[in-house]
């Protein structure tokens, strides 16, 4: 009888190891319980100090690279000593989400980056600013149009290969190309891609191919919705489809979520050609402003 308490015992110890480590296993590429949500602080507003983007260079062993930065409202005032903030960088020069729109400015308070291309000084530079700046590596984001929407693929994957940073979260409007992140942040990178049915883009740089079906298997965003839907890490993933009108286009929106993370969204718009209204969308920066790698720890 004592022989049998024991091996009991032992078994029941056993299972609750293997539990606990499987829960560890799992917590490790799930999300967190409380997704991350941003909440600005509150402060005051000076329009005398209202930020705008200035030219400044980097050293490129010895070539001077210019390229333009805005520092966060306020970011300056000595409350704000302590705080950290989100870099937003817009890919090829294809537009900004925040800079230039003064609600969005002190909704959204960032560091804004154009970057002109996808060289590698380009991410030697973002790293330094990590290192001068109070910069939250939870919270880089990417956005791009066009060529700068299939450039944040490779720009992400890049700058994680060659600086260790991982990409929060990209806005890809009308990219031509690139349907994969890397192995290295595929499942960690959130993307909202937004595309246009009547645009020949989605199926690779204008190539003379149109199809109006959105279900059209060789359009690009279908193609990295599906890579992103084929991951380990998407598995048990919950599967929305939203109908609404946005800037008079129909557009049809299906998303990836898990414990209430959107992690992956591919918006459809009806009958618009080669344009990126999610510009001018307030939900699309919330949206981007609420990724957080910590939603993945």
């Amino acid at each position: 009888m004592k022989k049998n308490i024991k091996t009991i015992a032992a078994i029941s110890v056993f299972t609750i190891v293997f539990l606990a480590l499987v829960s560890c296993e799992k917590s490790s590429t799930s999300p967190v319980d409380q997704p991350f949500h941003h909440d600005p602080i509150s402060e005051t507003f000076d329009e005398a100090n209202k930020p705008s983007y200035e030219t400044r260079t980097y050293d490129d062993n010895g070539t001077s690279r210019s390229y333009e930065l805005m520092l966060p409202w306020n970011y300056d005032k000595d409350y704000n000593a302590d705080r950290i903030y989100p870099l937003m960088i817009n890919v090829h020069y294809s537009g900004s989400l925040v800079a230039g729109n003064t609600d969005r400015m002190q909704d959204y308070p960032c560091f804004c980056l154009d970057a002109a291309a996808n060289s590698d000084w380009v991410y030697a530079m973002v790293a330094e600013l990590v290192a001068i700046y109070r910069i939250d590596t939870n919270r880089i984001y990417l956005a791009g149009f066009s060529a700068g929407g299939s450039g944040s693929y490779p720009f992400a994957s890049n700058l994680k290969a060659q600086q260790g940073l991982t990409i929060a979260g990209i806005v890809r409007c009308a990219g031509g190309s690139n349907t994969a992140l890397s192995e290295a942040i595929a499942g960690k990178t959130s993307v909202w891609y937004h595309v246009g049915l009547s645009d020949s883009y989605d199926f690779g740089y204008g190539n003379g191919l149109l199809s109006e079906d959105p279900n059209d298997e060789r359009r690009i965003s279908n193609q990295a919705y599906a890579y992103v839907k084929g991951l380990d890490t998407s598995v048990g993933a919950d599967e929305t489809v939203k109908t609404d009108t946005y800037n008079d286009y129909e557009r049809t929106t299906t998303a990836l979520s898990q414990a209430g993370v959107e992690f992956f969204k591919r918006s459809h718009y009806a009958g618009m050609g080669h344009s990126a209204p999610a510009y001018g969308d307030p939900e699309v920066v919330e949206w981007l402003f609420n990724q957080h790698l910590s939603n993945w720890d």
